[in-house]
């Protein structure tokens, strides 16, 4: 019979079992992120959106952080690479949806200048034509969604 704490040994967090975890986050995050491209937040919250997808792109972080702290066995260059990938692969990720998640950006950045004019539709649904006030060259969106409902659906462009 093995002891106590060879299972405890056997069972140990690793660095190999941190990089599955933290890599199925980081995913899980840049899916939903994904997914999400076409889901905004409704007016007034609309200028929240892009902090939404920074925050699920951005999960795997305290996740690594809460392992690091565990103190995993292994060899530290696993995760030195670990998160020097998972910081590459957010990166990325967030310079190719961007510019779809910052529609409503003025030249000072995202803020909550973003101009809607709301539309009634049938069915109790609204439709937010939206275009940021302080930029000098406005992108016009419009959004569509239920009426009270904190989401929207990305319509135009």
């Amino acid at each position: 019979m093995s002891s106590s704490g060879e299972i405890a040994e056997k069972g140990g967090l690793t660095w190999g079992r941190c990089a599955l975890v933290v890599g199925l986050v980081l995913v899980g995050g840049i899916v939903l992120s994904g997914v999400g491209l076409r889901v905004w937040l409704a007016p007034p919250l609309i200028w929240l959106t892009p902090y939404v997808h920074l925050l699920l792109i951005a999960a795997w972080i305290p996740v690594l952080a809460v392992c690091a702290l565990r103190r995993p066995q292994g060899k530290v260059t696993a995760a030195i690479l670990l998160a020097v990938v998972s910081l590459l692969v957010s990166v990325f990720w967030c310079a190719l949806i961007g510019p779809i998640v910052s529609l409503g950006a003025s030249e000072g950045g995202f803020s909550s200048s973003v101009e809607c004019e709301e539309e009634a539709l049938p069915g109790g649904r609204v439709r937010h034509t939206c275009k940021p006030y302080a930029a000098s060259d406005p992108v016009e969106f419009v959004l569509e969604g239920r009426e009270g409902w904190p989401f929207a659906r990305l319509v135009e462009p």
